[in-house]
């Protein structure tokens, strides 16, 4: 039976109230991401570093390293050391230059799509009433908080993981032209990060 007028706006209030607590959660993981970002983790590490200045070198060199137009890796190539994270730096530095906030500041906003990505998951795959409270769950989680504030490329490979997940589960549970969107996303998983490499293949 088609659903009844009544029935028909209260799912549209919850969905509305619903769609309300997310961006509410969403407001909340940034202001507890951005907020002394600088200051803490209180140690900017080399590791975080790296990402924006090989990104900046490779804007001078004509986005070429050591000979290399567009490199795959970068510094130890022969180790597969850096990749996707770099390139995602070169757009921040373009438009505000080298600074502590801009370089972690790309690996929040970038995690925010993993973020959102689990509540989807929640929310499309699982049905869960309160999938907003998925983001929630991440804003408060002391591991995610402490990594999820730097540049490193454990983060980013997460959140394109929980984005790999989504994306797969869509494509078995809703429709096969979620393929697309699932290889790219294991793709960006696969090339942001050492392990992460092992972790999409196994999976």
């Amino acid at each position: 039976l088609p659903p009844q007028p009544e029935n028909q706006r209260l799912l549209e209030t919850s969905g509305k109230i619903e769609g309300v607590f997310f961006i509410a959660a969403l407001i909340f993981y940034i202001l507890t991401r951005f907020i002394g970002i600088t200051r803490f983790p209180i140690t900017f590490f080399a590791d975080e570093a790296a990402q924006t200045v090989l990104a900046a070198e490779l804007v001078q060199n004509g986005f070429s390293h050591e000979g290399i137009l567009l490199p795959t890796y970068f510094l130890n190539v022969d180790k597969y050391s850096l990749s996707l994270t770099v390139y995602s730096q070169v757009l921040p530095y373009l438009l505000f230059g080298k600074s502590i906030l801009v370089t972690r500041g790309t690996s929040v906003l970038i995690g925010l799509i993993g973020v959102v990505a689990v509540s989807f998951t929640l929310k499309h795959v699982f049905r869960t009433p309160d999938w907003w409270s998925g983001a929630l769950l991440l804003a408060i989680s002391p591991s995610w908080f402490m990594h999820s504030r730097t540049a490193f490329e454990a983060p980013v490979a997460t959140a394109l993981y929980a984005v790999f997940l989504f994306t797969y589960l869509l494509y078995l549970y809703r429709s096969p032209k979620f393929i697309v969107l699932c290889i790219i996303s294991g793709a960006l998983t696969f090339y942001s990060y050492n392990p992460a490499r092992v972790i999409v293949l196994a999976t």
